[in-house]
């Protein structure tokens, strides 16, 4: 069975705000399976060039805004523990 994608919810969160955050749930089967995609623009002075990160797969939940919520969260935390800047 194919995912559907029910399209992307977009978020911009505090000190993550240089991030554009999508959470883009899949209901496969019953369930919908938590998803996003997290894009950090270029710095205008062309030092950076940004940074494009896809996680998958971060778990089924019952309902959308269950898994809108651990996407969010989970893309978040990575940013916090991992972003350079």
């Amino acid at each position: 069975m194919e995912p559907e994608n029910d399209g992307p919810f977009a978020v911009r969160h505090g000190k993550q705000s240089e991030w554009d955050i999508e959470a883009r749930p899949a209901q496969v089967g019953g369930m919908w399976r938590a998803n996003s995609h997290a894009i950090r623009r270029p710095t205008e002075d062309g030092d950076d060039l940004g940074d494009s990160l896809t996680f998958s797969d971060l778990g089924d939940y019952a309902t959308q805004a269950e898994a809108i919520e651990r996407a969010t969260q989970w893309t978040l935390r990575w940013i916090e523990e991992n972003s350079p800047r």
